[in-house]
């Protein structure tokens, strides 16, 4: 009787699941990436306008999410 082998990289699932993960890691990496550029953007607005932050203002900012920014 024949018997193939086949290693668990090569199956559907095995691509589906990896496809899909792999996606919603990088919708995650983006998004961090979009909320950095936001909040670099708004301290830097900030600075400029009032001058140096203290450091307690750039931890919230730092903290805040794309709603609050």
């Amino acid at each position: 009787m024949f018997q193939a082998t086949f290693s668990l990289e090569e199956t559907k699932a095995y691509q589906s699941i990896f496809a899909k993960g792999e996606a919603k890691g990088e919708a995650r990496g983006e998004a961090r990436g979009k909320l950095e550029g936001e909040n670099l953007l708004f301290k830097h607005l900030i600075t400029k306008r009032f001058g140096k932050l203290p450091k307690w203002a750039q931890n919230k900012i730092d903290a805040a999410d794309t709603e609050q920014i």
